[in-house]
């Protein structure tokens, strides 16, 4: 039951009120008389052991908390009633901005409408998608180009005309190509509907356009090719063929092929926007932004013999002695360019050479393979070096965005490592072949200097032969070879 007191009031003499005592916070209806205009009396309600205040009449907030109340609404009355100052400079900007848009709409959305032609859609849509996505530049050209193509009335039964778009037209195009363009067996052309896909979202929403009115399911992927790229012998043929006539021009894409075997960068995309100012030279330390993520630098050590080299293919004798011979008012500071003209390399002429110089020695050659060797190549390093993860090394090496990239490498990794355990990128700046009844990388061919690591020369050019050479069988003078290095050796 719940305790009741009953207390004499001073102003009202024999007036008896209910004083109720509830630490629990329950009240009993039938406990208390409830509160009536009628009641002209103050009723004291304890709960807790402290007093709360109550009046039959509202009309005014006195006494206890309301007091402070009260006080503050008094203080809030002017900063009400006072009328607010109109807005100026960027906030009146902003402010005709929603009155125009009252929807939320993105200023940089694009209206259909003011559009000319595909081509001007296009630029609208590239405008937008620089300003509002976090796409990278490679990324908005590519959707940029499929769109084009979808919109192309020549090469598509089925085009989409994207000024006036309707989600059956959309279905068809997709429905078409899937069915004589892509193939199940293979995957072929997979990516092509992909991309389709992505191109056509990227424009619906440029456009302001809800994206769930135009849904398309692609089929299954289609299982990852194994990875494939030359080994270590076959690589060191390619950046050591005789591709043409000019001996300038031959060691210029001789050494692009090694650049991108040791360095393992994406080809022809970092290859043409590589300066001089991207290599520190003192510290052998090559930094460069990566189109691909999103021009996030990659910054990577690199061996001294290949950066500051003297003796053999390096980007030092490149700099000083054979891009000189190319260079004009047109070259700028890019680290490779065009012996024809001088200029920097476009992405896409540079990737035809590589691909046809390439071709000439492994047939199955593209130039992204040359990254596939460097993480394969890195992966076998660092299984001869066991105080190191390999993985985690190769992955911070190639600047992979997940381990799952790492991790696809292992397996023809480990093969290879069984026939060919030895450093490959030291393999690659050998000038000489590799012995193969040896373990390390040596010359099958015999010393021909006269400067040997210590032991007596044989052969044709030993100094013995030479001091007692006479007249050959047919009346011809054996003469010393006076060998000299050259710092782009095309000897195999």
């Amino acid at each position: 039951m719940m305790a009741t007191k009953v207390l004499r009031t001073p102003w009202q003499p024999g007036g008896l009120i209910p004083v109720i005592s509830n630490p629990e916070h329950t009240i009993e209806k039938k406990s208390y008389k409830p509160f009536s205009k009628a009641d002209s009396f103050q009723t004291n309600t304890f709960f807790n052991n402290s007093a709360d205040f109550h009046l039959t009449n509202f009309s005014k907030l006195v006494g206890g908390k309301h007091q402070e109340w009260t006080q503050k609404v008094h203080e809030l009355k002017p900063e009400i009633i006072e009328k607010p100052t109109p807005p100026k400079g960027e906030e009146y900007v902003k402010l005709q901005n929603e009155l125009e848009n009252p929807y939320g709409q993105n200023p940089f959305n694009v209206t259909i409408t003011e559009c000319d032609g595909v081509d001007d859609l296009c630029n609208h849509i590239r405008t937008y998608a620089e300003n509002c996505t976090s796409l990278s530049e490679a990324t908005i050209n590519r959707h940029i180009n499929y769109i084009q193509l979808m919109a192309d009335k020549e090469n598509n039964v089925i085009p989409i005309d994207f000024f006036n778009p309707s989600y059956p037209q959309y279905l068809y195009h997709m429905n078409w190509y899937r069915k004589y363009k892509y193939d199940k067996e293979t995957g072929k052309n997979f990516y092509g509907l992909k991309q389709r896909k992505y191109a056509f979202e990227l424009y619906l929403e440029s456009c302001g356009i809800n994206k769930g009115f135009f849904q398309y399911h692609l089929p299954k992927h289609p299982e990852e090719k194994p990875i494939e790229f030359p080994n270590p012998e076959i690589a060191f043929k390619i950046t050591r063929h005789r591709f043409f006539k000019d001996d300038d021009e031959n060691k210029l894409y001789q050494m692009i092929h090694l650049y991108n075997f040791i360095v393992g960068c994406r080809p022809e995309a970092e290859d043409v926007i590589l300066r001089l100012d991207n290599i520190n030279w003192d510290d052998c330390i090559i930094t460069y932004p990566q189109p691909k993520r999103n021009h996030k630098l990659r910054a990577i050590f690199l061996d001294h013999a290949f950066i500051n080299g003297r003796t053999r293919k390096s980007l030092r004798n490149y700099v000083d002695y054979l891009r000189p011979k190319f260079e004009n008012q047109h070259s700028k500071d890019y680290l490779f360019i065009s012996p024809k003209t001088g200029r920097p390399f476009t992405k896409d002429y540079l990737r035809k050479q590589l691909t046809r110089t390439g071709k000439m020695v492994y047939k199955p050659f593209y130039p992204y393979m040359s990254r596939h060797f460097c993480a394969s190549g890195m992966l076998i390093r660092c299984y001869n070096n066991k105080d190191v993860d390999p993985i985690k090394t190769v992955k911070e090496f190639m600047d992979h965005k997940s381990q799952k990239n790492t991790e696809r490498y292992t397996a023809k990794a480990k093969s290879y490592y069984e026939k060919y355990s030895y450093d490959w990128f030291k393999r690659l700046l050998k000038d000489r072949n590799k012995n193969s009844r040896g373990k390390g990388v040596k010359s099958k061919q015999r010393q021909k200097t006269l400067v040997s690591h210590g032991n007596p020369s044989r052969g044709r050019y030993s100094p013995e032969r030479i001091r007692t050479a006479g007249a050959g069988s047919k009346g011809q003078r054996v003469k010393p070879l006076h060998y000299r290095a050259s710092l782009f050796s095309l000897r195999g």
